[in-house]
């Protein structure tokens, strides 16, 4: 009999249920986010002064909430844009809509809160996506940290390197 092929069949059996018991925790631990972000959208449903576009955008996230798809879509997003918004791609990240459009001033609170339970609720479909996307995140504070203290490090400095100060004729 080959002792190796049974060891290596046996790691993986474990690895697997490892791997199915550890989504179900962090599935059951993101269900009070899931519960709470379907009570703001009910309540955001029932209120007249949102507008019809942003109803139907958060019920296409409501939808998402148990989609272990949407949790890798999101995840390979953040990936990608690990590595494009350090090497200066910070268009991706910048836009004139910022998700509150619609939204009464005295909701915008509430609507962020239920982006911020959405997001927990997605993320928590599946643990390997969570990772890479909590990995990718931190790089993208690290990256922007480390570029922050290197432009405060720069730019009291600035004036001594340029031949002439802003604001003063040549």
């Amino acid at each position: 009999m080959d002792y190796e092929l049974l060891r290596i069949t046996i790691i993986v059996l474990v690895s697997v249920a490892l791997y199915a018991l550890l989504a179900r925790g962090l599935f059951l631990a993101t269900e009070p986010a899931r519960n709470r972000a379907l009570d703001i959208y009910e309540r955001f449903a029932a209120i007249e002064g949102v507008s019809s576009r942003q109803k139907e955008m958060m019920l296409k996230a409501v939808f998402d909430v148990h989609s272990s798809r949407k949790a890798w879509s999101m995840a390979v997003v953040m990936f990608f844009a690990a590595f494009a918004i350090p090497l200066g791609r910070r268009s991706l990240i910048s836009s004139k809509d910022d998700g509150q459009v619609g939204i009464p001033v005295e909701l915008r609170a509430e609507h962020e809160r239920f982006i911020k339970l959405w997001l927990v609720s997605v993320m928590g479909n599946s643990p390997a996506a969570a990772l890479l996307f909590v990995f990718c995140v931190i790089l993208l504070v690290a990256f922007s940290v480390s570029l922050s203290a290197i432009v405060r490090l720069v730019a009291p400095n600035i004036n001594n390197h340029t031949p002439h100060t802003p604001g003063k004729p040549a």
